[in-house]
């Protein structure tokens, strides 16, 4: 894993790097919260690798698109970062489109599941 320097010295850096880098140097502080709930760093970047796992068992990775669809929460930024770290791109679908368009804009990404 890189470190911090590293990281904000190159051309290029995965953003869960550097959650797994905060994970790492202050892994009691809270990461994220919403109503009633909250994760450590640490909580944030172990559910990230469970996440990660899951979308790998779907065949996610490089080249490969993830379509999700949620609203603002833990568990939708959780599968977000799982997907950057599974290497996928992730097809973030509008909770206000109706279900044609999302059809339409799913089989437009070519994401592998939903």
């Amino acid at each position: 894993m890189p470190d911090i320097d590293t990281i904000t010295r190159s051309d290029f850096a995965v953003l869960t790097d550097l959650f797994r880098i905060h994970a790492e140097e202050r892994p009691d502080t809270i990461a994220l919260a919403d109503e009633g709930s909250s994760l450590t760093w640490r909580m944030f970047d172990d559910h990230i690798d469970r996440a990660a796992a899951h979308f790998h068992h779907l065949g996610a990775g490089p080249g490969k698109v993830i379509a999700l669809l949620g609203h603002n929460s833990l568990d939708y930024a959780i599968a977000y970062a799982g997907v950057i770290r599974a290497g996928a791109a992730a097809a973030l679908l509008p909770n206000s489109a109706t279900a044609e368009t999302l059809d339409l804009m799913i089989r437009d990404s070519g994401a592998l599941c939903v």
